[in-house]
């Protein structure tokens, strides 16, 4: 089967590569492909073989370094190691499926995660009923499921399979809980919850995988950053900027509506006890980590970095929401009018930065230009919000343009900053209202022009 990885690490260990075909007793067919592949790629460099219908067969490519008189010598030799190989996998196999996946997960009880956080069991604690949590606001009627798919998810870590074979976790896991009867669901998000295991990799299919993977790294991003574990510069022992991006990547491909503060609230309340900082200061600074992150992915996606600053800055508690708002400002952005739209709504933003918004009183206008503002903000007031709640920002973005012309005239026509300290209120109070409208979307101040 096509394997990158394999190809590259075999062109560099041969200097005169000569492939060979062999095959091994079909009797470990029965075996998960995963571990068949495993078996040969990992302790010889052999390339697993797929049929035309692209299940596995029991054929394989070993590559030599030479080329010798009798390839059967060689190809006998392959076939003697890997059938030692596969008969151990196989009685691994077979001695883990005696076994129940909870007599496994018990043992985690006994397997310490971190010495300030508690055992493995104390963490799957943990996750489980911010699963729960998670499952409530998205997938109510998964409840049950995901709680099950909680408690079983790190069970292959103590079988003896996994132990072998470090990389199998989650496929074990999904074997033996099919072999137990478990509803296919379940096995597969056993399987999925580890997904997203690296960049440009997918997010689990099912919601199932999604929700235990997402409470999975975010108990361990509360627990690091509770315990001053924070990344710095290339260290990062636990993988926590991964486990961040997983967190990010997962909510928006999913559309999951979560609060992100809400979540790092949850998990953080689950380590009452265990974490040295207080709930807050840890909070703050994972809401900083996960900026930094979005901005990092948002730019290295190709998105300009001021329109990301400006996104992020009208806030990003709702990642979904967050990454439809750049999206909008990013097709904006090419409009023709956009130069002088951001000129005269950046003006805006940065008058009225630190102030308090109060009411609009009419009485106190002294321009057309003050009234022709008001009213133009006071009729699309009520289509701005109906697009923000069903987001559809584009258009909220699209309307709230339309302003322009009676902004530019109200900067033209009078002195915002009045000496009358009234009128002077009453016109920060009016160019609030419009930076109000803007602000649910893009801090348009962050927005160069």
């Amino acid at each position: 089967m096509e394997d990158g990885e394999l190809a590259t690490s075999v062109a560099c260990l041969t200097e005169w590569p000569h492939a060979l075909w062999g095959s091994f007793s079909p009797e470990y067919l029965e075996l998960p492909a995963e571990l068949l592949t495993a078996s040969m790629k990992n302790h010889q460099r052999m390339f697993s073989a797929a049929g035309q219908d692209g299940k596995l067969t029991n054929g394989f490519i070993g590559v030599s370094n030479m080329i010798v008189e009798d390839d059967a010598v060689v190809v006998a030799g392959y076939r003697r190691v890997l059938a030692a190989r596969l008969a151990d996998a196989k009685f691994f196999f077979d001695t883990d499926r005696k076994k129940r996946l909870e007599d496994f997960a018990a043992r985690l009880d006994g397997v310490v995660y971190q010495k300030k956080l508690g055992t493995v069991g104390e963490k799957i604690a943990r996750f489980a009923a911010l699963a729960a949590h998670i499952a409530a606001a998205v997938k109510p009627e998964l409840a049950a499921e995901v709680v099950r798919v909680a408690r079983l998810c790190k069970a292959d870590l103590e079988t003896q399979m996994v132990y072998e074979f470090p990389e199998l976790q989650g496929v074990m896991g999904r074997e033996y809980a099919r072999h137990q009867g478990e509803p296919e669901s379940v096995c597969q998000a056993i399987h999925e919850h580890y997904k997203p295991r690296f960049s440009g990799d997918t997010v689990p299919a099912g919601h199932p995988g999604a929700i235990v993977g997402l409470a999975d790294r975010l108990d361990t991003l509360a627990g690091c950053f509770g315990v001053g574990l924070i990344p710095t510069g290339a260290a990062d022992p636990f993988a926590l900027r991964r486990a961040a991006l997983g967190v990010i990547q997962t909510i928006i491909e999913k559309d999951y509506r979560l609060g992100l503060a809400g979540l790092f609230d949850f998990a953080l309340s689950q380590l009452a006890g265990k974490i040295d900082s207080s709930p807050e200061a840890a909070r703050a600074q994972m809401l900083d980590f996960f900026a930094a992150r979005l901005k990092n992915l948002w730019t290295g996606q190709g998105a300009a970095p001021d329109v990301v600053d400006a996104t992020l800055a009208a806030g990003f508690d709702d990642l979904a929401a967050a990454r439809m708002r750049l999206e909008a400002m990013t097709e904006l952005k090419k409009r023709d009018f956009f130069e002088p739209l951001a000129v005269a709504f950046k003006r805006a933003a940065n008058i009225t930065r630190g102030h308090a918004r109060g009411p609009v009183h009419p009485a106190l206008f002294e321009a057309d230009a003050e009234k022709e503002l008001n009213a133009a903000i006071a009729g699309i007031a009520s289509e701005v919000a109906s697009s923000l709640e069903q987001r559809r920002y584009l258009a909220a973005l699209e309307k709230i343009a339309g302003l322009r012309g009676a902004v530019d005239r109200l900067f033209d026509s009078v002195m915002v900053m009045a000496d009358d300290p009234k009128v002077r209120e009453n016109r920060l109070n009016l160019l609030a209202s419009l930076t109000a409208l803007l602000g649910a979307i893009a801090d348009f101040s962050r927005v160069e022009a």
